[in-house]
């Protein structure tokens, strides 16, 4: 099941053009302090004009993600009930070999809360990425903000 509004809207020049909607059934995730293992499942979708060269724009959920993320009960204390795995489905529609666009995901949206909510068990981030080819795959794994992950950061 995908919601297509929970998407933010950007061009390819990093320019935000439309943030997502807040109106999901499950938007905290506070009454799950037990919760050890989350798994997203997300979907990027780019629009290219008629001649599929140039980029209209590109809808990312990275902000929704950052934004459930903060929801999760996080405590000080590590305890065998905190969250101690974290999976991201990424899937990539359209993308075609747009590689200008590669370079202007905000990974750091994820990444930046990531680290700012310091689950004390979490020991594994998953990435499981569709739709990309192996050029665009590196790009994704390269970038430095998703290497500030690198303890617990791997791609399957």
């Amino acid at each position: 099941m995908t919601f297509p509004s929970a998407l933010t809207s950007y061009n390819s020049l990093k320019y935000e053009l439309a943030h997502y909607e807040n109106r999901w059934p499950v938007t905290s995730l506070k009454g799950l302090p037990g919760l050890q293992v989350l798994t997203i499942d997300a979907p990027f979708f780019l629009r290219t004009f008629q001649h599929k060269i140039l980029v209209d724009f590109f809808g990312s959920p990275l902000p929704w993600i950052a934004d459930l993320l903060k929801e999760l009960p996080n405590s000080k204390a590590p305890t065998a009930a905190s969250l101690s795995k974290l999976i991201f489905c990424f899937s990539f529609h359209d993308f075609g070999d747009q590689f200008q666009v590669m370079h202007a995901i905000r990974w750091e949206t994820l990444t930046d809360v990531v680290k700012q909510l310091r689950f004390p068990n979490l020991s594994s981030v998953e990435m499981r990425i569709k739709g990309l080819d192996r050029r665009q795959l590196d790009l994704v794994r390269q970038n430095p903000y998703l290497r500030g992950l690198e303890n617990v950061l791997t791609f399957v």
